[in-house]
C-alpha cells in the first residue's frame, strides 16, 4: 500500500479533532485589584518643603527631623522634584 492509500475515507472520519477551542492571552479572564491612588508617597508630600528648607541652608538631617521622616525620604524627595522640574528630552 502506498502512502496515499493509508488516508482513506475512513481513517479521515476517525480523525481526531479538538473539543475545546484554544484560548489566546486576550481571551483568558483575570481579575486585578485595584490600588488607592489617593495618596501620594511620603516623599512627594515633603519634597517641596524640603527643597525650600534646603534651600535656607539646613541639611537633610535637620529637615528630616523637623518634618519626622529619615534624611533618606528628603534627598529622595528633593531629587524627585528637581527631576519632574528638568525638561524632558527625546531618546
Amino acid at each position: 500500500m502506498n502512502y496515499a492509500g493509508q488516508f482513506s475515507q475512513q481513517s479521515r472520519e476517525n480523525w481526531w479533532t479538538r473539543t475545546q477551542r484554544i484560548r489566546t492571552a486576550g481571551e483568558l479572564q483575570f481579575d486585578v485589584p485595584l490600588v488607592d491612588t489617593a495618596y501620594l508617597p511620603v516623599y512627594q508630600e515633603i519634597a517641596r518643603m524640603a527643597l525650600r528648607l534646603r534651600q535656607l541652608g539646613m541639611s537633610d538631617r535637620a529637615i528630616a527631623a523637623r518634618l519626622r521622616v529619615t534624611d533618606k525620604t528628603v534627598a529622595k524627595g528633593v531629587a524627585w522634584l528637581r527631576r519632574m522640574a528638568e525638561p524632558r528630552t527625546a531618546r
